[in-house]
């Protein structure tokens, strides 16, 4: 009985957007995402809504949160995911669907709904489907309520995720229009005033972003501008990267803003899962420490010929609103003791400096 209500229910939730789009029109505004390397994502957002980006290291994609300013308080989350290489392809149409549908099958042992059934989403960019199921056992200060689903919009699948409780069926309306509203904008997502600035000066090299009050100065020493071509994070436009031949010294980093920052342990999780995923060793000999303003992350990497030592220092500095990530590696026959040493003896020699 429960469960003809609800389908009866999300029917007639339609049923209103049809006739409520042209009110919605007046009480929203377009808002664009940012992407990496693939434009950005714009969605119609009602006006009393905040919204908060979080963007990962690595370029990976960020996730978008909806919150009230005022009212009742509900959650809505939206990841845009991409191919992570040209190999792979999103699934669209019926394996869509079937992507949903799993989605629905993971979480149906906690859902009061016998069957959950799935429901299209249609938009003038995206298309996709979605369900709605309420929670069998809701904690204290839990939602009551899921509605979640996938849709396809450009070259982009957006997974999103409402959770609200009694009396928030307009915000499940009001969540489902903005889903129909997504498009995706394929131009690039950075300008000038985002990008990185490097001047090779004597003996130095000074390195900011126009938008950001931080400036790095790098001693020079026999480091080259050089150019990563392993994509990633080689391909944000705020990305830096040096290399001393003979040392087999590399020196990489990025600014990011300060929101961005997860904190060391939280992103040293991420960067270490997505290795794993990707079939790369193992860190060794993690160590954690704090010197001067920097949050570092020692560790080695186990080199293919067994003879040399690998070591790596990850540095991160948060100030005036920007975060500044240093990636310090080197390769040499001398002992792990002796490479830590050297390189938390060249960060020392980096400074960090708020523009006047």
């Amino acid at each position: 009985m429960n469960c003809d209500i609800r389908s009866w229910h999300y029917a007639f939730v339609l049923l209103l957007l049809f006739f409520a789009s042209a009110a919605l029109a007046d009480e929203t505004n377009s808002r664009n995402y940012p992407l990496p390397n693939h434009g950005s994502i714009q969605l119609q957002v009602p006006s009393g809504w905040e919204d908060h980006l979080t963007q990962p290291p690595n370029r990976l994609p960020p996730t978008i949160k909806f919150t009230q300013k005022k009212g009742s308080t509900f959650s809505m989350l939206i990841t845009p995911l991409w191919p992570a290489n040209e190999n792979i392809k999103l699934p669209d149409g019926d394996n869509l669907k079937k992507s949903v549908q799993k989605a629905a099958d993971k979480i149906a042992s906690r859902a009061v709904e016998k069957k959950i059934s799935l429901m299209e989403l249609k938009g003038p960019s995206a298309q996709g489907f979605y369900f709605s199921v309420t929670d069998s056992e809701p904690k204290p200060g839990d939602y009551k309520y899921l509605t979640q689903g996938h849709i396809r919009v450009g070259d982009l699948m957006a997974i999103f995720t409402i959770l609200t409780n009694d009396g928030q069926d307009s915000i499940v309306s009001d969540c489902l229009e903005l889903m129909k509203s997504a498009k995706q904008n394929k131009e690039a997502s950075s300008s000038p005033s985002e990008s990185i600035e490097i001047r090779n000066l004597k003996g130095v090299f000074r390195l900011t972003v126009p938008i950001s009050r931080l400036v790095i100065t790098i001693p020079k020493g026999n480091l080259s501008l050089a150019k990563n071509t392993l994509g990633g994070s080689a391909d944000n436009p705020r990305y830096f990267y040096f290399r001393d031949e003979e040392l087999k010294l590399n020196i990489s980093g990025w600014f990011e803003p300060e929101q961005s920052y997860l904190g060391t342990k939280v992103l040293w999780e991420n960067v270490t899962r997505e290795w794993k995923r990707g079939g790369l060793p193992d860190p060794q000999n993690v160590t954690f420490m704090k010197i001067a303003n920097w949050d570092i992350i020692v560790y080695d990497i186990l080199h293919p010929s067994g003879s040399s030592s690998n070591s790596h220092i990850k540095a991160h500095w948060l100030q005036a609103g920007t975060w500044i990530e240093v990636h310090i590696s080197m390769t040499s026959d001398a002992s792990s003791t002796e490479i830590r040493t050297k390189l938390l003896a060249l960060l020392n020699t980096f400074e960090v400096t708020e523009k006047k």
